[in-house]
């Protein structure tokens, strides 16, 4: 192909590939100006819609509120919760990833959004070697032994991700994440053919647990072992 050619063709590509960014940047809604009040009032009007079980509402609600305070954490982390308990993992692994954009590397909560979002990575993303590089990105005991398991049992590893899983249980930590150990101790069990051990440590993720995308994993997970 002749040299004039060519660059007549590379030309044309990188129009189309300029429209086609420009036509995803236009399908874009910008952010309104900031406004915690008006999100702190979503927020709320978001809690009375999951109070009466109107998720859909909730979730809406609940997005809402990140446009206006796109630098709270504890906004995106009420999202990708509904996000993820709705089976929408690829939905809340943006918010996750939005919520890393977002955030200082000075907030509390940004090393926990950074091992849920590769949680989702490891599961049911099916990307472990993406999960693997942000687990070098973790500082906490509880979120590196516990990720490394969630890595380790996707990967058919169960011994190894069983063991990573009682490293983490050594350290402190909140019930939700307590009972969330205690769900990935379960799920090994049952793929190594343990349903005793299986629906014990079933039982203490059922009696810990409180977020809603854990009940409903939890839930889903019981459910299908009684199908079996």
């Amino acid at each position: 192909m002749p040299i004039k050619t060519r660059l007549t063709t590379c030309r044309n590509r990188l129009y189309l590939a300029l429209a086609a960014l420009l036509l995803i940047v236009s399908c874009t809604p910008p952010l309104p100006p900031a406004d915690p009040t008006r999100a702190a009032q979503l927020r709320n009007e978001g809690l009375k819609f999951e109070l009466r079980n109107d998720f859909t509402a909730a979730t809406r609600h609940y997005m809402e509120a990140t446009r206006y305070d796109p630098h709270n954490s504890s906004g995106y982390l009420k999202l990708a919760e509904f996000q993820e308990a709705d089976e929408n993992p690829q939905a809340a692994f943006k918010t996750y990833d939005r919520a890393l954009n977002f955030l200082p590397k000075s907030d509390p909560e940004r090393e926990f959004i950074l091992y849920r979002s590769a949680l989702l990575l490891a599961g049911k993303l099916n990307q472990a070697h993406i999960a693997q590089k942000r687990l070098g990105q973790l500082s906490s005991p509880v979120f590196q032994s516990d990720l490394a398991g969630v890595i380790d049992l996707h990967q058919n590893e169960l011994r190894p991700a069983l063991k990573q899983f009682q490293s983490a249980l050594k350290h402190d930590m909140t019930d939700d994440q307590f009972a969330r150990i205690y769900f990935h101790v379960s799920q090994a069990y049952d793929q190594l053919g343990d349903e005793a051990h299986s629906r014990q440590a079933l039982l203490i993720a059922v009696q810990k647990a409180t977020s809603r995308d854990l009940k409903e994993e939890i839930r889903h997970f019981f459910e299908a072992m009684l199908t079996r």
